[in-house]
């Protein structure tokens, strides 16, 4: 790695890490879906993170936000989810 890189690892802070984290994933952000209200607030959040680590904007128009078109998927509520490791039984999950 350039030592830039080894600089940046040393300003790594668990306890950051952690807020960031706890923010993103608050009830209060109401899922983080695409075309939800609590996405478009995480994006936000996550834009002014980069401008306050000094990250060169690449997005659109200048900004750290790029528009993509996506496709929504809704699942019904029969809908099951199983998560099966190489090791260990298969974990099933929730829907979102």
């Amino acid at each position: 790695m350039p030592a830039p890189a080894y600089k940046a690892l040393d300003t790594i802070d668990a306890q950051h890490i952690r807020w960031h984290v706890k923010f993103l994933s608050h009830d209060l952000l109401e899922g983080r879906g695409t075309g939800q209200r609590g996405g478009d607030i995480a994006a936000e959040y996550m834009a002014m993170q980069f401008a306050e680590y000094g990250l060169k904007a690449a997005g659109d128009a200048g900004t750290y936000l790029q528009k993509v078109p996506l496709v929504g998927v809704t699942p019904l509520p029969q809908t099951t989810f199983s998560l099966v490791p190489r090791q260990g039984g298969a974990m099933n999950l929730k829907p979102l």
